[in-house]
């Protein structure tokens, strides 16, 4: 029994650990489901709130956008007003030039009515003077007749009715000079500041100063051929005293100026002054100063004479026919500029994008260069592409790359390259800006389609990986041909005031200048936005005085280039000052046409 019993305590106090473990089962079951309820309000929370988060996100990027939009519209609305603003600033700024135009040529109208009553009045003393002499010559011979007792009173009378009719003469002539200075007044008033340029004592020196070069030139070379044949053992004949030679009659000159230039006595005194002629003269004194060189260097080597010469004529001339056909076929594929349009959009559009910030208002085209094919010190080393100039494959060079930039603008706009049809005289030295902007104005002071004009520039149309590689063979010859190629030279002045100019420090500008006059070339002038109004505010005469051209003093980027130029035109000191006074002369002229104009 008592194991009976303590059995049954036994079960009883498993079932009461049975029922204790199922009570605490249940209580974990219950605590479990309510954690899982509310991990699933919690997690119901978080969706909710992710979804008002999403929504408010998505507001936000709404209102973001909406903002970008009126932000675009308000710049948009900012760069028309700005371009309406420059539109307005521009016609202003043109009216106003208009205006300073006007007064500038009232103010040259003015001082040439003033000037053409000092000359009226010149010509009104000089008359009354010359009355005056003429009475009192009159007045003394006829005492000095009575005086001897050879005077009759015929002669007397005769001498008064001269006298009498050399005072209406001198009247009729004071009449004719006021009514030419009326006429020149009334002609002449847009073009009184030219008239002090040229004059008939300057343009008469002119042609005596290039007769006396001609027959110093005649004189060289004779005596060059003289000594010549003395040595071959020939004889040579003189020249007949007087003679004219095919040169002086080209140029207008009589065989007293050819042979006594500089006497007042052998100088022709006319009313008209045969312009054409003196600058024919000019250009033959200039020349022909080097001709001579040319000419003993074909002396000093010597020619084929007899049969064998005749027979080797024709190959001779078929030779070279072929070699100026080559020349010619390869000249023009060269002579391809850059239309200006294209610069002066486009280039500085891409300008701009390549470089940055380093394109500004002061950047120079010497800083282009070191930017496009590399430093002095470090050519071709961290160079910057434009328009695929670097990386594109050169025909030329064969396994390099690297062509020019017209070639690289051709590649890009095919419209913007064609035959040039102007050849710029310009400075690696000029802003670039300013330099657009003057092509621009140009263009339109010329009437030209800026599309349809091509300008050659050597920056631009001849190959820098050429030239900086030492490469080119002669470049000398390349600005000269090219320049007789085209045809027309446009000379681009920054300033005319030779201590600030940079223009007339240059030598390949000058050396462009003599091969324009020499070849007798179409030359005009662009001015540098700069200078023009303080062109408009100065006489002639102070522009004439401040224009300086020192052609040996100027200089070049090439030390080799520099010598051969200064050899040409510059060789001797009369060459260089000679060079020197015709190179302002045609300055001074296009400066003055420019201003009337």
């Amino acid at each position: 029994a008592e194991e009976a019993q303590r059995l049954a305590a036994t079960r009883q106090a498993e079932a009461e650990k049975e029922a204790a473990r199922q009570t605490a089962a249940r209580q974990a079951e219950a605590k479990a489901r309510a954690r899982a309820e509310e991990a699933r309000k919690v997690a119901e929370e978080a969706a909710r709130q992710a979804a008002a988060r999403r929504a408010e996100a998505e507001e936000e990027a709404a209102h973001q956008t909406a903002a970008r939009h009126a932000e675009a519209e308000a710049r948009a609305r900012a760069e028309e007003a700005r371009k309406v603003a420059e539109e307005e600033a521009r016609q202003a700024a043109a009216r106003q030039a208009e205006a300073s135009e006007n007064a500038a040529r009232q103010a040259a109208a003015r001082e040439a009515e003033a000037d053409a009553r000092e000359i009226q009045e010149a010509g009104r003393l000089q008359a009354a003077r010359a009355r005056a002499a003429e009475a009192q010559l009159a007045a003394e011979e006829a005492v000095r007749r009575a005086a001897s007792g050879q005077a009759e009173a015929e002669e007397y009378a005769a001498l008064q009715a001269a006298a009498r009719e050399a005072e209406a003469e001198a009247r009729a002539r004071a009449e004719e000079a006021q009514l030419a200075a009326e006429l020149w007044i009334f002609e002449h008033k847009a073009s009184a500041r030219i008239a002090a340029e040229l004059t008939k004592q300057e343009l008469e020196a002119a042609r005596s100063a290039a007769a006396e070069a001609l027959a110093q030139r005649q004189n060289r070379a004779f005596e060059a051929r003289k000594k010549k044949v003395a040595e071959q053992g020939g004889q040579t004949h003189e020249p007949e005293q007087g003679a004219l030679s095919e040169d002086h009659r080209a140029a207008g000159l009589a065989p007293a100026a050819a042979t006594t230039a500089g006497s007042p006595s052998t100088v022709q005194q006319t009313d008209v002054v045969d312009l054409p002629a003196v600058l024919g003269a000019i250009r033959l004194a200039i020349s022909g100063c080097f001709e001579d060189v040319r000419d003993d260097r074909e002396m000093s080597v010597g020619r084929p004479t007899g049969p064998a010469a005749a027979s080797g004529s024709v190959l001779v001339q078929q030779k070279s026919a072929v070699a100026d056909e080559l020349a010619a076929e390869q000249m023009k594929k060269r002579a391809k500029g850059v239309s200006v349009e294209f610069l002066v959009s486009t280039f500085e559009t891409k300008l701009q994008n390549a470089l940055g910030d380093e394109y500004h208002d002061n950047t120079t085209f010497i800083h282009l260069a070191e930017s496009f094919w590399g430093r002095r010190e470090a050519r071709f080393e961290n160079m910057t592409s434009f328009l695929g100039h670097v990386e594109t494959p050169s025909s030329d060079r064969v396994g390099e790359n690297g062509v020019s930039l017209c070639t690289a603008i051709g590649i890009y706009d095919s419209h913007a390259v064609s035959d040039a049809t102007h050849f710029l005289s310009w400075s690696w030295s000029y802003q670039v800006k300013k330099l657009l902007q003057t092509l621009k104005e140009y263009c339109t002071k010329r009437g030209l389609d800026r599309k349809k004009t091509f300008v050659w520039m050597c920056f631009f149309c001849n190959d820098q990986f050429e030239w900086f590689s030492g490469r080119e063979q002669d470049g000398f010859e390349t600005f000269g041909n090219m320049l007789r190629h085209i045809g027309k030279m446009v000379c681009i002045v920054d300033t005319y005031d030779a201590a600030t100019a940079i223009y007339f420090k240059r030598l390949w500008p000058i050396y462009e200048i003599y091969i324009g006059f020499t070849e007798e070339l179409a030359m005009d002038l662009a001015l540098m936005v700069d200078s023009k109004e303080q062109l408009q505010q100065e006489t002639l005469a102070k522009i004439k005085q401040a224009i300086v051209v020192e052609v040996r003093s100027a200089g070049a980027s090439m030390p080799d280039d520099e010598t051969r130029i200064k050899e040409m035109i510059a060789g001797r000191e009369s060459d260089a000052k000679e060079t020197n006074r015709i190179a302002k002369l045609l300055l001074v002229q296009m400066i003055s046409n420019y201003l009337m104009e």
